[in-house]
Parts: structure tokens; sequence; C-alpha cells
């Protein structure tokens, strides 16, 4: 670009502005592609302690039996069946 015809003060803020457009391709071009911005802003500095809950709070409830969940089943049938006769007969 020629800065030659123009004032003194244009000309300063136009070398300005290409300075500017340059460190901004530099910036977002070649540094943004190889650095993680995030670390910049905020590092990732962790304070206090995980707690597994799962391994300090959980209790194991062993599994029902067959013969107990079929029993389950069928006085649910048993009892839905005597439901549905009741609200048939009104």
């Amino acid at each position: 670009m020629n800065f030659e015809n123009q004032p003194s003060l244009i000309r300063v803020f136009l070398a300005l502005k290409m300075v500017l457009q340059g460190l901004k391709k530099l910036i977002f071009g070649e540094i943004s592609h190889n650095y993680q911005w995030h670390s910049l802003v905020r590092p990732q500095a962790k304070t206090g302690y995980e707690i597994n809950f799962t391994k300090y709070f959980y209790e194991f409830k062993p599994l029902r039996s067959l013969a107990e969940i079929k029993a389950d089943i069928l006085a649910l049938e048993t009892s839905s069946l005597e439901l549905e006769k009741t609200v048939l007969e009104d």
C-alpha cells in the first residue's frame, strides 16, 4: 500500500491498521491452532476432592429368588382380575 500521497496522521493510522491486521492473522491463524486458549483464560486447577458415592454409600441388596418374583406376579394378576370383575359388574 502506498502511504506517500496521504497526510501524515492518516499515514500513521493506516500503518497501525496494517500492523493490527497482521497481528490478528498471526494470533487467530497460527497461535490459536497450536495453543489452547482456555488455559490462558482460566488455568485448570482442581480444588477439593471428588467423593465416589457408589464406593462409600451404596449398600448391596441381594437379588430376589425366582420363586418370590413369580409369586408377586401371580398375586398382581389375581388382584387385577378381581378389580376387573368389580368394574365390569357395576
